[in-house]
C-alpha cells in the first residue's frame, strides 16, 4: 500500500500576486492513474508565519521537499537571526531541486513558493524538477493548468487586492475542476499578507463561490 501511496498525484494549484498579499489556491484530490485515490488531501502547506508553498506531481516528493525546506528555513533564522523571505526560500528550494536532478531518480514534483518579501512586498515563485525558478503574477501548477491559465489571462489585471484575488482564484480553479478529472474533491483557499499565513474555512469559501 505504501507503493500505492508514493505514486499519488493529480491536482490544479494556484497562486496569485495582490498589492497587498498573495492568493493560493488548490484542489484536494489525490489520483492514481485514472482513479481517485484520495478526496481530502492538503496541497498548500505553511512554510512561516509568512511564506507558504504549494504542491504538485508524486505526493512522496513533495512531501519530503516540504519537510526538507521547512527545516532549511528555520536553520536560516537560526543562523541571520532575520526572518527567511520569499526570495530565500526560492532559492533555497531551488537548490534542493537541482541537487535531485543528479540522482537516477529526480523529484517529479511543481511547486509554488510565495509570502512576504523585503520591503513590505509579495513574491510567489513557480519552480520545477530541474531547479528553474521564476517569479510571476499569477501561475497555475498541475494537470489542470491549462484549464486555470485560460480564467487568469481573462480576469487578472495589475493592482489586485487579496479580496479581489481570492475570487479571480477561485474562478480559474472551478474552470479546472469542471473538465479535468484528476482535480476535484474540495478546495483550499490560503491569503497571506502583512498580518501573515490564514486559511479560509469551508464555509468562508462556499459564500465566496455563491458571489461570483
Amino acid at each position: 500500500m505504501s507503493d500505492v501511496k508514493n505514486y499519488k498525484k493529480g491536482t490544479t494549484t494556484i497562486g496569485i500576486h495582490c498589492v497587498d498579499g498573495i492568493v493560493f489556491a488548490a484542489d484536494k484530490r489525490a489520483s492514481l492513474g485514472h482513479l481517485a485515490m484520495h478526496k481530502q488531501v492538503d496541497k498548500i502547506f505553511k512554510l512561516t508565519n509568512k511564506i507558504a508553498i504549494t504542491t504538485a506531481g508524486m505526493v512522496s516528493d513533495a512531501q519530503i521537499l516540504y519537510k526538507y525546506l521547512k527545516a532549511e528555513l528555520e536553520l536560516y533564522k537560526l543562523n541571520k537571526n532575520a526572518e527567511p523571505t520569499a526570495d530565500v526560500a526560492a532559492a533555497l528550494l531551488s537548490n534542493l531541486l537541482y541537487g535531485g536532478r543528479q540522482s537516477f531518480f529526480p523529484y517529479m514534483v511543481g511547486l509554488m513558493v510565495g509570502g512576504a518579501n523585503t520591503n513590505n512586498s509579495f513574491k510567489i515563485y513557480s519552480l520545477e524538477t530541474s531547479g528553474s525558478s521564476i517569479s510571476d503574477k499569477y501561475i497555475a501548477i498541475g494537470s489542470g493548468m491549462e484549464l486555470a491559465y485560460g480564467s487568469l489571462e481573462n480576469n487578472y489585471r495589475d493592482g489586485l487586492t487579496v479580496d479581489e484575488g481570492v475570487v479571480i482564484a477561485l474562478k480559474a480553479l472551478h474552470s479546472a475542476l469542471q473538465r479535468d478529472v484528476f482535480s476535484g474533491d474540495g478546495i483550499d483557499v490560503v491569503i497571506i499578507n502583512a498580518e501573515g499565513y490564514k486559511k479560509f474555512d469551508k464555509s468562508k469559501i462556499e459564500q465566496i463561490m455563491k458571489k461570483k
